[in-house]
């Protein structure tokens, strides 16, 4: 499998602008994520032994019988509360006593900050804790860093502390948690998903068909005959990441990271029950992806070269499991950040083109990068198609202009190396795919069909008005998949 798993992308870190501005009120919100994540807090109510130690896992159940409210969907509406509301370690404490008291008894609910620390924790080993300097922006490993040591990388000294001198993100380990799947019978019996829907397309001679993400070139170069996922258990994953602020008035925000597998049915692939939660960057700044990103790909690159080996009910021998990364899935500022690239209003800006396009003034008196038409004669010089390979040469050229000093050392908009690049199986232009959500669902469609058809636009050349009839013909010709409810 051709894959650049091996790349070093220890000496060279994206350049990231987006420090934030921080309040004095913010240092509540770390101080009681700190209370909340770090098992080795001390608790207060030490004295309620026979409930304080007994561990829950975020699960489907609900909190007590004939309650809509499920186990994880109490836990985050706690933690969104008390981080919204600034509560200290105590008040947070006294608060899930309060909301224990007025449930109907016997109950689930989370009733002290070491219970609501195990939630968080639904497989057997513990979180792990990576650190980065804030300095040079490099990640400086698990131990966490004295105020008396400097850095590896640039020497800065981590006296200051957290935050100012160094930045905490959190890892939870992949392999444990499918480790757990593969001791549930029925996730096991699932995975022969991909090959039974590939019987049933053959049986109904719908063979090109686009069905699932399983139908698609990304996941077939893999699947056909004699490739790494036509074993059982070798599997497919899909990376999702996005920013949630949590407080409007903070630049303060959490950013989840969350692998699919791939090779489940799609009623099973996005349930919390079989979604892997693999980690969490949480702070005034966006992350750096080429940081945050390293463990991730580390953990990867050992999961597709050694895999690991599992007793499964219904196997009479040890199986290895083994998987690649084959696509993501996130926002367009998520997305440059994450390929390493100036961001979407930027010249180049587009991940599957290099068209530059062009800057033109608003009618409020702002700037908005727009990409005009261009015919298919001049395609070939004007806006090449991205290709992995084409990309991977513009990274390292990037990345070599930088090092020499040049000011403008971005590559038709790539800044450097993605740390993409060292996902086994992963096609940085083909697997990180266009967002729908935005792209479809929030306006943008509705935008060109007002443009197209409102007669308010009858005197600009895009109008087609006067062509109903063939636009609508065409159009109920479309055969959207059966989860889109309102069909042409």
């Amino acid at each position: 499998m051709d894959s650049q798993e091996d790349i070093s992308l220890d000496d060279y870190v994206e350049e990231n602008d987006e420090t934030g501005d921080k309040n004095d009120d913010d240092d509540d919100d770390i101080i009681l994520l700190e209370e909340v994540l770090d098992h080795e807090d001390n608790f207060e109510n030490a004295d309620s032994e026979a409930y304080d130690d007994a561990e829950i896992t975020i699960s489907e159940q609900p909190i007590f019988d004939g309650s809509p409210l499920t186990l994880t969907m109490h836990v985050i509406a706690i933690i969104t509360f008390a981080m919204t509301e600034h509560l200290s370690g105590s008040t947070l404490a006294h608060l899930l006593t309060l909301i224990w008291l007025h449930c109907p008894k016997p109950n689930n609910c989370v009733r002290s900050l070491r219970q609501l620390w195990g939630s968080f924790k639904d497989f057997q080993n513990p979180i792990e804790w990576h650190y980065m300097c804030t300095n040079c922006q490099k990640y400086i490993g698990k131990n966490q860093p004295c105020s008396t040591e400097y850095c590896m990388h640039c020497s800065h000294s981590f006296r200051l502390g957290k935050f100012k001198s160094w930045h905490p993100f959190i890892v939870f380990p992949i392999v444990q948690q499918l480790l757990c799947f593969f001791q549930d019978r029925f996730f096991v019996s699932q995975l022969d998903y991909k090959f039974k829907h590939e019987r049933e397309k053959e049986e109904s001679r719908k063979t090109n068909n686009i069905e699932d993400i399983i139908d698609g070139k990304n996941y077939k170069r893999f699947f056909m005959e004699g490739g790494f996922l036509r074993n059982r258990y070798h599997l497919a994953f899909q990376m999702n990441t996005d920013g949630v602020a949590l407080f409007k008035s903070s630049t303060f925000s959490i950013w989840p990271v969350y692998m699919i597998i791939c090779d489940l049915p799609p009623t099973l692939r996005y349930t919390r029950k079989y979604r892997i939660f693999a980690g969490l960057w949480f702070g005034y700044t966006k992350p750096i992806f080429s940081t945050f990103m390293q463990p991730f790909t580390k953990i990867m690159q050992q999961l597709y070269r050694d895999g690991f080996s599992v007793t499964i009910p219904t196997e009479d021998k040890p199986v290895t499991v083994r998987g690649i990364t084959i696509s993501s899935s996130m926002d367009a500022p998520a997305k440059c950040l994450f390929m390493c690239m100036v961001q979407f209003n930027g010249q180049c800006g587009c991940p599957y083109c290099t068209s530059s396009g062009s800057n033109v003034r608003t009618d409020k008196g702002g700037n908005c990068r727009v990409y005009p038409y261009v015919r298919k004669a001049d395609r070939v010089t004007d806006m090449q198609e991205r290709t992995h390979e084409r990309t991977f040469r513009d990274a390292s050229l990037a990345k070599e202009q930088k090092i020499a000093g040049q000011k403008s050392f971005a590559v038709n908009g790539i800044k450097g190396l993605s740390t993409s690049f060292a996902l086994p199986g992963y096609d940085v232009i083909k697997g990180t795919s266009i967002d729908y959500m935005h792209t479809v669902l929030l306006g943008i469609v509705k935008m060109f069909m007002s443009h197209w058809f409102d007669t308010a636009y009858r005197h600009f050349p895009y109008y087609r008005g006067d062509k109903l009839s063939i636009c609508d013909s065409r159009r109920a010709n479309i055969k959207p998949p059966n989860h889109i409810s309102r069909i042409p």
